[in-house]
């Protein structure tokens, strides 16, 4: 296909896992009318909670597969749910889970890097709460695209998102803080974006969020392989809606053909 129509997601989301699902409910519905061909959530997008609420929020792929694959079968929309506590082996994972426009699972990423900060009052240290995930990349087919996954703090790993060299998007899905979205968001998706001659689509938390206190920096945003932001969110909730481009794609890899140019 020559475009394909992308919907992010951006939240400000508690601990309380069903308004998160009632607020995602909405997006989706919006995102449907409006031709979305994928709607992709944020990061904690049902749980944004203080470590000891992350744990009994937790389910099992199951049971996620079962409750968010029938908001994608309700409204014939493909999602990426960016980071919902997964319970695996009796331990928790941060993963994205995907799903086809039918409610069938397309797979799941479960986050390889986990964020740690320790700054001032505010500390996040996600390896108290998480398990690491296998690096294993996930790559999605939709619409004659190709979409690899990724989540928030992977987004400073460029040696992951090589493992995406060829997709036509890498999508990532984050709740960066304020302070660092502020000095790195752009800069990062823009790098990525160039390097792997891609679009960059991120969909992110934003605000204060009302458990943890912790600030987020929104700008979901779209960026093109040349690094052109082509579109973006401010600092408030909100649904992005942008048409990815298959000729500019085609124009900036025949342009300057670095990914073909490799050596190693």
């Amino acid at each position: 296909m020559n475009s394909f129509r992308l919907a992010l997601a951006q939240s400000c989301s508690g601990d309380q896992v069903q308004d998160n699902l009632d607020w995602a409910r909405l997006q989706m519905g919006e995102a449907a009318a409006r031709g979305a061909q994928l709607l992709v959530l944020p990061e904690c997008i049902l749980c944004q909670a203080k470590p000891e609420g992350i744990a009994p929020a937790a389910r099992s792929a199951a049971e996620w597969n079962q409750l968010l694959g029938a908001l994608s079968k309700e409204h014939k929309l493909p999602a990426v749910w960016g980071g919902v506590p997964e319970l695996r082996d009796g331990k928790v994972y941060n993963s994205s889970l995907c799903f086809d426009k039918n409610g069938a699972s397309l797979g799941i990423y479960r986050k390889t890097h986990l964020f740690q900060l320790f700054a001032g009052e505010k500390q996040v240290d996600e390896t108290a709460t998480y398990a690491f995930g296998d690096g294993s990349p996930l790559l999605l087919h939709l619409g004659g695209w190709s979409f690899g996954l990724t989540i928030c703090y992977d987004l400073r790993f460029p040696e992951l998102w090589r493992r995406y060299a060829g997709a036509d998007c890498i999508l990532n899905t984050a709740a960066f803080t304020r302070k660092t979205g502020r000095a790195h968001w752009d800069l990062l998706l823009r790098a990525r974006a160039v390097e792997n001659q891609c679009f960059v689509a991120a969909a992110a938390q934003c605000g204060v969020h009302p458990d943890t206190g912790i600030a987020t920096y929104g700008h979901s945003c779209v960026i093109d392989p040349w690094g052109d932001v082509q579109a973006q969110l401010e600092d408030a909730p909100g649904l992005l809606i942008h048409d990815l481009s298959r000729a500019r794609l085609d124009e900036i890899r025949g342009f300057v053909p670095s990914l073909f140019s490799r050596r190693i």
